[in-house]
């Protein structure tokens, strides 16, 4: 919970069956207020930190960065001494690829250490308390033109809660755009010194979250951004299972991916039974309702996770694309 030293992450230390480690994220993408500068490819990240255990055998998160889709962009996290970014890539098959980049001995366990990181197209560039620490030329946190709203964020934690992070999160800003050497400099001391009422350079800010202070479940982004930063009680919110979509959040390729992609599925097993039982019905109508199954198993993992959602059109699309495969085996084997 927040409170005077900062939003405090276990990283799994004592962990119950709700919480492998605890984490905080944005229920609702980044949304940019009316007059907000928006660069292409711009982004800045300032994490005011207090490490209280070297993750050793895993990477632990510190902040990742999602997309609409629940896709993890990059992640800022820590192993032993190290600050990581590790920046998604996807390769020539569509498998995830990560581009790592690395400051040593940047975090020490114990130390509060102001960490900012600027990402434009001449790459990405850390500091550590207002000073430059390394520049990557050629390697960007954002893809191409993209920008940092309609992005959601994963504090403490990977947004699965497997990757637990040990700390304390004193502030943490986002901006869409890459301040200056001596504006990261600037707005660092601003932080410092007490975190005045105005914060510098917000024309370009999404989201500015002062953990210091304050209880309950949600913490609001500071000058009215909007944005609120969640802090489940528990990791296992208490979510609906098969919940309907609204308008927002009813995407029709999300949908036809979930068709597509259990006819296969659908198929393979109609065909195995079918040479099981010698008949075609059957078979169409046991593999559908073990599609759904299947499909039902999966919500009940995504109504468990605190940054997914569990959908009845997934679950109806998966049915779907399962029945579809069915038939095609019936049909296959009716023709020869």
């Amino acid at each position: 919970m927040p409170g005077t030293n900062g939003l405090h992450f276990p990283g799994g230390e004592t962990p119950s069956k709700f919480d492998p480690g605890g984490l905080a994220f944005t229920p609702q993408p980044l949304s940019a207020p009316v007059g907000t500068t928006l660069e292409p490819g711009a982004l800045t990240l300032e994490l005011w930190l207090r490490p209280c255990k070297e993750p050793g055998g895993a990477r632990g998160r510190i902040l990742s960065m999602l997309d609409a889709a629940g896709t993890e962009l990059f992640f800022v996290g820590q192993w032993r001494t190290e600050l990581l970014i590790w920046v998604r890539k996807p390769g020539a098959a569509g498998e995830a690829r990560f581009r790592e980049m690395d400051v040593r001995d940047a975090l020490s366990t114990g130390r509060v250490s102001f960490v900012t990181l600027t990402s434009d197209r001449s790459g990405t560039t850390a500091y550590l308390d207002g000073l430059p620490a390394k520049h990557w030329a050629n390697a960007r946190l954002l893809p191409g033109e993209d920008t940092a709203a309609n992005k959601r964020l994963v504090l403490g934690n990977s947004a699965e809660g497997v990757f637990p992070w040990a700390g304390q999160v004193l502030g943490l800003a986002v901006r869409a755009q890459a301040l200056t050497a001596e504006q990261a400099k600037e707005s660092r001391a601003w932080w410092t010194n007490g975190a005045g009422p105005a914060a510098p350079f917000a024309e370009g800010l999404l989201a500015l979250y002062d953990l210091r202070a304050g209880a309950g479940t949600e913490v609001p982004s500071r000058g009215g951004l909007g944005n609120p930063l969640r802090l489940p009680r528990e990791l296992r919110e208490q979510k609906p299972l098969l919940a309907v979509p609204d308008g927002s959040h009813w995407h029709t390729r999300d949908f036809a991916l979930n068709v597509l992609g259990f006819v296969p599925y659908g198929f393979c097993l109609a065909c195995w039974l079918r040479k099981r039982w010698g008949s075609c019905r059957g078979p169409m109508f046991v593999a559908t309702l073990a599609g759904l199954l299947v499909s039902l198993a999966i919500e009940l993992v995504q109504v468990s996770l605190p940054t997914r959602d569990s959908s009845l059109a997934d679950w109806a699309g998966n049915g779907l694309g399962t029945l579809a495969g069915a038939w095609l085996a019936a049909r296959r084997a009716r023709h020869g």
